[in-house]
Parts: structure tokens; C-alpha cells; sequence
């Protein structure tokens, strides 16, 4: 029963590979002036499709609870949100001192103060989405939550020390991004939808997290994985939040058969973690290194190479034990 559902995954991955590799590009459908400051910037490009491969996973899961699957008006709302998440992250990364003219690119203003290359495709990309979407408002409170939330981490993630603290502040930057994308889909969102399309978002910025615990520390960002005492208070944090995740859905109005499904496709997604979770506990036994001392050690030693097979077989070894 648990290779079916290695199998729906491979097919989901499959089908975005296919989206990506023939029609992406003009479902983006940027004037050519613009193009060659996206397309031939592959730092931008390969950023977007590493944010379609895990939002569009995040919006699958979603398709599983309604009971049908993404249709291609909202893979291309995917596609366009995933090519404007990157260009806004460097912005809060280094044009910051300019909060509010990133804000004002969210809203109203935005065709007025667009004056780069990178902020009038922000702005492109944005437009193309609005002008599909029923639900504009919805989507822009959501936005704007966004930018409250990444304001808030930008200022404490670089002074605050205290683990919980700085989770509060990832989950709410993850949260508001998880229900940005699920209101991307057509059908009206239920209330519970809302909160299991948050927690997703926030469950996508944990395993970020968790992933750049070495990366985010040099940078001089504090997270909860990279300022913990042990490896144990990160397993804490996951399984809570994997929880609430099953609790959420377990109270909706939906059919065993599709609640079930949800729960053992959300399995596969947590394997990544619980691999680097088990990872980072050889090096806690090996080295008496804690997360919160990872700089003491070379980088190379906290990475998880996902690509290697040995690793691919772990992963798939560990989401066997979990899937029902």
C-alpha cells in the first residue's frame, strides 16, 4: 500500500518536470525587453523552479483535500507566483532599507515607483496573477500579512537568541506565504482549508530552516534549528507542527479515503526532515557539537546531499515506517 503512494508522488513529479520543461516559460509570458533579465539570470530562473517543485507539492496536497486535481489556470497562477517569490526575497535581502517601497509594490502604486529591471518583472508577474484571480483582495491581505510577518523576522531573526521565539517568527512568514499559494487555487477555500493551507506554509519553512541551519547561521540569521542546545528540541518543533497539521485535517468535512491519502503523501514530504533530522543527530553523538554550535564544524559536514542515492534509499526507507 505504501509503494502506491511513491508512485502517485513520482507521477505528480513527473508531471511538473513535463510542465517545466515545455510550457513554464510561457505561462510566465514576459514582454522580450524583460526576458533576458529572468531568463538568462539563472539565479533567478533555477530559484523559481526549486520553488515550483515545493509549492507545487504544497498545492497537490491541497487538490487531495477538495478532491480533484490542479487544473492549468492555476498551475500557471503557480508558475507566476513561484517566478516573483525569488525577485521579492532579494529585495528584503538587499534593497531592505526600502521596506516600504517594496510594500508599495504589493499594492496600488506598484506601476508608479517600478524602476528596475528586477521590480518591474515583480510587477509583471504579480499583475498576471491578479487579473485571474476572483479572490483579489483575499490574496493581497495575504501579501501584505506576508510583508508584516518577513518585516518582523528581517529586524529580530539577526538579535534574538531564543529558539521558540524565532520559530513564532518563521511559522508566521511561512504561514502567510502557505495560504498566498492556496488561495492561487479556483475553488472558495473553506475556513479549515485556510488553517491546514498556513500551517503547510509553515511546515515548508520549518524543513527550509532545518536545511539551512549552517547557511542561515553564517549569514548571521537565527532560527529555531540553528539556536537550539540539541537536536531533540528540533525533533520537538517537528513533530508539533506535523501534528497539527493531521488534527487539522482530521476535523474536516471529507471522506476517510481522501484524509488518509493526505496524511500519507504528507509523510513523503516529511521524510526530507526526519532524514536531515537523523543526519545532524550522528553529528551530535560523533562531535558533542549542538545545532546552536554548528559553525565550530565545517559546512560540507552539516550538508544533506539530497541527490545522492544513499540518501534517496534512506528517505524512502524512513517514509515506509510512517506510511499507513
Amino acid at each position: 500500500m505504501g509503494l502506491s503512494y511513491y508512485f502517485q508522488a513520482t507521477v505528480i513529479f513527473w508531471r511538473l518536470r513535463n510542465y517545466l520543461k515545455h510550457d513554464f516559460l510561457s505561462d510566465l509570458d514576459f514582454p522580450s525587453d524583460l526576458q533576458k533579465e529572468y531568463y538568462y539570470r539563472s539565479n533567478y530562473y533555477n530559484r523559481t523552479k526549486q520553488y515550483m517543485h515545493a509549492n507545487h507539492f504544497f498545492g497537490e496536497l491541497l487538490c487531495v483535500l477538495r478532491g480533484y486535481k490542479m487544473n492549468e489556470r492555476e498551475r500557471k497562477r503557480f508558475a507566476n507566483l513561484s517566478a516573483c517569490a525569488p525577485i521579492f526575497d532579494d529585495f528584503f535581502d538587499k534593497e531592505y532599507e526600502q521596506a516600504d517601497k517594496i510594500k508599495k509594490l504589493l499594492n496600488q502604486e506598484k506601476h508608479e515607483i517600478a524602476e528596475t529591471e528586477q521590480q518591474k518583472l515583480a510587477v509583471l508577474f504579480l499583475d498576471t496573477i491578479l487579473c485571474d484571480l476572483d479572490e483579489k483582495q483575499a490574496f493581497l491581505n495575504a501579501a501584505n500579512s506576508l510583508f508584516s510577518a518577513q518585516v518582523e523576522a528581517k529586524n529580530k531573526q539577526i538579535s534574538s537568541k531564543f529558539p521558540q521565539e524565532l520559530w513564532q517568527f518563521s511559522r508566521q512568514k511561512g504561514g502567510y506565504s502557505g495560504l498566498m499559494y492556496a488561495l492561487l487555487l479556483s475553488h472558495t477555500l473553506t475556513d479549515e482549508e485556510k488553517e491546514i493551507a498556513f500551517l503547510l506554509g509553515a511546515f515548508g519553512q520549518f524543513m527550509d530552516d532545518v536545511f539551512d541551519l549552517y547557511d542561515d547561521r553564517l549569514a548571521g540569521i537565527f532560527t529555531l534549528p540553528n539556536t537550539a542546545q540539541s537536536v531533540s528540541e528540533i525533533e520537538t518543533v517537528f513533530t508539533q507542527i506535523h501534528q497539527e497539521i493531521l488534527l487539522k485535517v482530521n476535523n474536516i468535512k471529507q471522506s476517510e479515503k481522501i484524509k488518509n491519502k493526505f496524511s500519507n503523501i504528507l509523510q513523503l514530504l516529511a521524510a526530507p526532515i526526519r532524514l536531515a533530522l537523523f543526519h545532524y543527530h550522528s553529528i551530535e553523538l560523533k562531535y558533542k557539537i549542538a545545532p546552536s554550535q554548528c559553525q565550530q564544524l565545517e559546512r560540507k559536514i552539516w550538508i544533506v546531499d539530497m541527490e545522492k542515492p544513499t540518501n534517496a534509499f534512506k528517505m524512502f526507507e524512513i517514509s515506509l515506517n510512517y506510511l499507513h
